[in-house]
């Protein structure tokens, strides 16, 4: 039943790189909905099932992929086992340094990968452009997690709810005073 899940996670995020995210481009920059279904799955499933859904997502990501396959399975499955291990240290239990340990992480995998494909290619890498294009990718795609992790938990609503209800509480607090 795992491994089922696991492909249709797969299969899920497959179709929304191909789909959605050409959509969601902001110039050059692209979010990796591939990415953010590996940290996904990296919280999600134990480490073997993990490392397996990196690699998946890796391979899924060369068949998208200009070049053939290799360099985004490497890439990939490299940032699911620093992410494993990021993961086991506790940093994803701080609020503030997830984000940041998540840029860290798909900046350096992005980075490689462009690096890996222009090396595969004959082509001298450009790195300024490349690590402008990671960093540019690696910031969308942790801030596009950040926005649906908070409209999932519902968050945004939750505050205005909160702010209808203090509000509610005042006036009948302010109503009970006085009609005492």
């Amino acid at each position: 039943m795992r491994s089922v899940v696991l492909l249709v996670y797969c299969y899920l995020a497959l179709v929304l790189q191909a789909s959605a995210a050409p959509e969601l481009a902001v110039g050059e920059f692209v979010p990796s909905l591939l990415a953010m279904a590996l940290v996904i799955g990296v919280a999600r499933f134990d480490e073997a099932a993990s490392t397996a859904c990196a690699a998946g997502l890796g391979f899924l990501a060369d068949c998208l992929g200009p070049t053939g396959v290799g360099v985004e399975i490497v890439a990939f499955t490299l940032m699911g086992v620093v992410l494993q291990q990021a993961r086991r240290g506790g940093i994803f239990q701080t609020v503030l340094l997830a984000p940041l340990v998540l840029f860290v992480v798909l900046w350096g995998g992005f980075t490689g990968s462009l690096a890996a494909r222009s090396a595969l290619a004959g082509l001298p890498c450009d790195w300024n452009r490349c690590l402008t294009l990671a960093a540019g990718n690696a910031g969308y795609t942790v801030l596009l997690g950040i926005a649906l992790l908070l409209a999932a938990r519902g968050s945004v609503a939750c505050f205005s709810s909160r702010r209808r209800a203090v509000s509610e509480e005042y006036v009948s607090n302010r109503w009970r005073m006085l009609t005492q």
